[in-house]
């Protein structure tokens, strides 16, 4: 296809592709269908941006780069604004790699300790950093038993 034949100029598309924006961007700017710009890119010699400038906006950059930190994909989503699942997806496809969630360092001795301490599961949570699920999870495993705390109206 000649170049001379799309709706689309080849500045006005160079700097869409420098506004970092992706081919269906692209194309829903113009107003045209993602085949006219792939052919308008060809014409003109210019590379779009591949699948891995990013998913629900958010560049991969941006994803490799909160790996880098050492965040987790909790975090990461937090972060990015997207579902943890966006996250995992991105990270299977571009093979990013995060930090364990449960990985924290926690052994048994740190349960232990909050345990011989008198903590209830809750406050031992809130101590950890994590929730009282994980804590109850982790006493039943070490035999660990947590200071009990009668509710209102418990007879």
């Amino acid at each position: 296809m000649d170049a001379k034949k799309t709706k689309i100029a080849r500045k006005d598309l160079m700097r869409m592709v420098r506004r970092g924006l992706g081919l269906s961007a692209i194309a829903r700017e113009f107003g045209v269908d993602r085949r006219t710009v792939k052919r308008a890119a060809s014409a003109y010699g210019i590379d779009l941006p591949s699948a891995g400038f990013g998913v629900k906006g958010v560049p991969t950059a941006r994803y490799a780069e909160c790996a880098d930190a050492g965040m987790t994909i909790m975090d990461t989503a937090r972060a990015l604004r997207v579902s943890h699942t966006t996250v995992l997806r991105v990270a299977r496809n571009h093979g990013i790699r995060f930090r364990p969630y449960l990985n924290q360092g926690r052994c048994e001795r740190d349960y232990a300790e909050c345990a011989e301490a008198g903590m209830t599961v809750r406050e031992a949570s809130k101590r950890l950093g994590i929730t009282p699920g994980c804590v109850r999870k982790q006493a039943k495993k070490f035999g660990l038993v947590f200071r009990r705390v009668q509710g209102k109206g418990a007879r």
